[in-house]
Formats: structure tokens, sequence, C-alpha cells
């Protein structure tokens, strides 16, 4: 579903602000980045990917989290 709404973003950035974007800022496994270069949002430009390591470093600070709180030391 959020992919969905990024991808209409950027079909309708255009028509709407007049802008095409020309990076996207995303975690290392987002299916994002390949549901907008299949749609093809400009033709002349290739929309590229920046790996956001904040969002990366969090999501594992979380996963450490869960796991500390679901392990029963005896």
């Amino acid at each position: 579903m959020e992919a969905d709404i990024i991808k209409e973003e950027f079909q309708n950035s255009i028509s709407m602000y007049g802008v095409k974007y020309a990076k996207l800022v995303a975690d290392a496994d987002s299916n994002v980045h390949k549901m907008i270069l299949d749609s093809r949002p400009y033709d002349e430009i290739q929309v590229e990917k920046i790996v956001c390591h904040n969002h990366l470093y969090r999501n594992f600070c979380n996963k450490l989290e869960d796991i500390a709180k679901n392990t029963h030391c005896t």
C-alpha cells in the first residue's frame, strides 16, 4: 500500500507540482524503487535510490530489543 502511494506521487508529480523527482531515499530492502522504475514516471530520468542507513540502523536496534525482550535466561 505504501509503495503504491509513493509510486502514484512520482507519476503525478509533474501535473500536480511541476517537478520531477530524481532521487528516492529508502531502506535497503524497499521494493518501492523497483515499482517506480517499472512505472517509468519520467522518460528521460532514471530515478536513483539512496539507501537510508539511519533507517537500517533503527530497524536493526528494534530487532535487537525484541530479541532481548523475548529471550528468557535461566
